[in-house]
């Protein structure tokens, strides 16, 4: 997810073929939440994105695009810590 990193909800094509699957789980492989540094919309994204009670994997991809970014960071390793609020 990357257009739709701040609420996957709102992709229609994985909405769509997660309806269709009859696999118990699915995972958010590559995500990536830009153009913010504000740690509360990051927790908020990924809460949602995790929020899915079938989603058991969310890979942050790109580490490169987020190393320097503060508040991404703080709120990674927050939900590390407490785990997504459900």
């Amino acid at each position: 997810f990357y257009r739709h990193a701040i609420d996957p909800t709102k992709d229609t094509g994985v909405q769509r073929v997660l309806r269709k699957s009859d696999a118990p789980f699915w995972a958010a492989a590559e995500w990536m939440l830009m153009g913010t540094d504000d740690v509360d919309t990051w927790r908020a994204a990924i809460t949602r994105t995790l929020s899915d009670p079938n989603c058991r994997y969310m890979c942050i991809y790109n580490w490169s695009g987020i190393r320097d970014n503060r508040g991404a960071v703080e709120a990674i390793k927050a939900m590390l810590d407490v785990g997504p609020r459900r």
